[in-house]
């Protein structure tokens, strides 16, 4: 029975730094915590060469800093008006977007601290 204890003890110990609150998945149409609620990030709108909004569009990052801020997801997905919103670290980035039946654009931005970057990217249709 001591042993059990001793157990439960080590592992509510190991969880102290565990924050479940930065570890969110955005699936397609959905945005990382919505536009209006980041403080710190890129924000935009992906749309298509006639100004139609694209839903389910990959946007991803990549850092441009040496030994740059961790991201903390891998992609997120445009919504339904073809929005956007991402919490990134300060620093600067790269964000790549794709979507089906669509030519892949690239941007870089840079996010300041307590900033919220604008970006918004029109994908032009394949052949």
């Amino acid at each position: 029975m001591m042993a059990f204890i001793v157990a439960l003890a080590l592992l509510g110990i190991g969880t102290l730094g565990c924050s479940v609150g930065d570890t969110s998945v955005t699936g397609p149409g959905q945005t990382s915590g919505g536009s209006p609620s980041i403080s710190e990030g890129v924000a935009g709108r992906v749309t298509n060469d006639s100004g139609g909004p694209i839903a389910t569009a990959m946007v991803q990052p990549r850092s441009l800093d040496d030994n740059g801020p961790p991201i903390p997801e891998i992609a997120v997905y445009s919504d339904a008006d073809g929005g956007f919103a991402w919490r990134l670290f300060p620093g600067r980035y790269e964000l790549q977007v794709s979507a089906a039946g669509y030519q892949t654009a690239a941007a870089p931005a840079t996010v300041g601290a307590g900033e919220v970057t604008t970006l918004n990217f029109t994908l032009q249709r394949l052949p």
